[in-house]
């Protein structure tokens, strides 16, 4: 009941039905009897609850999400009449015009086809075979009994591109998903293409697949780079849960424990190190607050702390009184003399203080710690333990390491999975030089390839197996390469897609935050090459590989990891492209 525009207290203490909004939340309650004022309590308490709800509806609703990965898809590339779906799915939404309000909407429709779900995967099929359809979509439940490929039996013969979309967990899987385009009667045989971001995290998928397809080769016929192996596919540079994977990961560990000076050139953004500091300053002024004497001490945790204080508490005071002692000492001297950096990104975050008169100071600060000791290895430490990696004395395995990076946000993963690349580069650089790197079964291969002897034969076990022999030769490649084949090969990797249509000119494409190197022909004037300029050629297969396709004159077709070309040769400014 409203009196003079007024609610009335009976009409909002009582049992009636009202909507929520209507509720008032200023009534007298000293007036009320106790029943009514239970009722009242009740009801504002729902309406606060009510508000809340409505506030997370309203900011889902204007979030900008992106569409189903399926359906955009199909839309994009055509629409349900050129795209042939091969899904589990019954319904699927279709962008289509709509004449009378004379725009696009998206509807909500049945698969077209008759039978049951299996018929209608097997119609499109056949549309896709016979050229009624150039591009067909597959998910894992349609991953089996369908042939995709070239057959010489059917009328389209484009040869086929395969776009993985992602990558499944298990290796036998990828090989039967890849195997829908790649059978035996086919005119052509596929391109493959993975689809694997930057993102630092997403190589534990690819480094899982490319283990298993490298096992797969090794039990199947005796070679890890046998054909549907990791190599052969493109995934030989993720197979990183290997023997030097171990090590290199041991190695990095080791490094960060003990906050080792040797980070392996990894660069780290400033906001990062202000953030790191932010933490160390904030456990310092803390431990300073409780005691002027001992700040070691302070740092200890309580006894009555729950699990995940102590755990932490017994992590920063190891940290900060082991290995990071001269740092700590330079922090409680530069908090005490009112220099803390975790109040300074306060200031910054509440606005008392703007970024102009904040950033010098932070800078200051960053200089000073840095010469104390800050690096990446202490940082790396905070991180690994946000994530929780602990260091309880176990080994930590290579999957396990990929799996928390994931926990990291995008600058931290990519930042921790450069350096453990770098560190596997370095593993495999130095079992190269010892002669001890393991490559399997290895294809001498070159333009021209001839015994420069006659063989030496040993028989190990003497008379015992007389016919058991090894014979030993010696072998002179010629592994140059001409300027044809050369151009013939940077045609292909145009038509492949290898080669952007522009090029930023100085041999780089900005993508994000890193720098993604163009195929191109190159000029390299270091000074150490003899009789002048050199030209060489560079194919970036792209983001699913960490290595490019370098071409030289002399030695031919090499495998050269991204970081040793944007260290050793882009960094000199002296490469050029032509």
């Amino acid at each position: 009941d409203k009196s003079d525009g007024e609610y009335t207290i009976e009409a909002h203490t009582s049992s009636s039905k009202i909507p929520w909004h209507q509720i008032p939340t200023n009534l007298d309650e000293t007036t009320m009897t106790f029943r009514q004022r239970i009722n009242y309590k009740r009801k504002v308490n729902y309406k606060r609850s009510a508000e809340k709800v409505k506030k997370w509806l309203d900011t889902a609703d204007t979030l900008s999400l992106p569409p189903n990965p399926l359906d955009r898809l199909l839309n994009e590339l055509g629409g349900p009449d050129k795209v042939a779906e091969l899904t589990g799915r019954k319904t699927r939404q279709v962008r289509r015009y709509d004449v009378m309000e004379d725009k696009m909407k998206v509807t909500i429709e049945r698969r077209k086809g008759e039978g049951r779900l299996d018929q209608i995967n097997i119609e499109e099929k056949n549309a896709f075979q016979n050229g009624e359809k150039f591009v067909a979509i597959l998910s894992e439940a349609a991953s089996t009994g369908i042939s995709l490929h070239a057959d010489k039996r059917v009328r389209n013969q484009r040869r086929r591109v395969h776009i993985t979309l992602e990558l499944p967990w298990s290796a036998d899987k990828a090989i039967q998903q890849l195997g829908r385009t790649h059978r035996s009667n086919q005119s052509s045989g596929p391109i493959y293409k993975f689809l694997i971001s930057e993102v630092g995290g997403e190589a534990r998928f690819a480094a899982a697949v490319a283990r298993r397809l490298a096992m797969l080769g090794a039990l199947t016929q005796g070679d890890r780079r046998a054909t549907g192996s990791a190599n052969s596919l493109g995934l030989g540079s993720f197979d990183m849960d290997n023997l030097y994977g171990k090590r290199a990961l041991n190695t990095m560990t080791e490094q960060i424990r003990y906050c080792s000076r040797n980070c392996n050139s990894v660069d780290v953004p400033d906001k990062l190190y202000a953030d790191g500091l932010g933490v160390i300053d904030s456990l310092l002024a803390t431990a300073l607050e409780d005691t002027e004497d001992s700040w070691q001490e302070a740092l200890k945790p309580y006894d009555d702390d729950c699990e995940s204080e102590s755990t932490w508490g017994e992590f920063a005071y190891h940290l900060l009184t082991g290995p990071c002692k001269r740092l700590a000492d330079n922090r409680v001297a530069a908090i005490r003399d009112g220099r803390n950096v975790a109040r300074y990104l306060e200031s910054l975050a509440n606005g008392s203080e703007t970024p102009e008169s904040v950033k010098p100071k932070i800078t200051d600060e960053l200089s000073a710690a840095k010469e104390a000791g800050i690096n990446l290895n202490v940082l790396a430490n905070i991180w690994l333990f946000d994530v929780g990696v602990i260091d309880n004395g176990t080994t930590l395995r290579v999957p396990k390491f990929l799996n928390r990076a994931l926990g990291m946000n995008l600058d931290k993963q990519a930042i921790m999975t450069e350096y453990f690349l770098k560190c596997l580069e370095q593993e495999v650089y130095g079992a190269r030089s010892a002669g001890m790197y393991d490559m399997g079964i290895k294809t001498i291969s070159g333009n021209r390839v001839d015994f420069s002897e006659k063989p030496r034969s040993f028989c190990f076990r003497g008379l015992v197996a007389k016919d058991e022999r090894v014979l030993l030769y010696k072998v002179k490649v010629d592994s140059g390469i001409t300027f044809d084949i050369a151009l013939q090969m940077y045609e292909e990797a145009k038509d492949n897609g290898a080669v952007p249509p522009t090029n930023s000119g100085d041999g780089w494409n900005t993508r994000g935050r890193s720098r993604v190197i163009t195929t191109g022909f190159y000029c390299d004037s270091r000074n150490y090459l003899r009789g002048g300029k050199k030209v060489f050629l560079i194919i970036n297969p792209g983001s699913h590989s960490a290595s490019c396709i370098v071409l030289r004159p002399n030695s031919g077709r090499r495998l050269c990891t991204k970081h040793n070309l944007r260290e050793r040769i882009f960094s000199s400014n002296n490469l050029s492209p032509m």
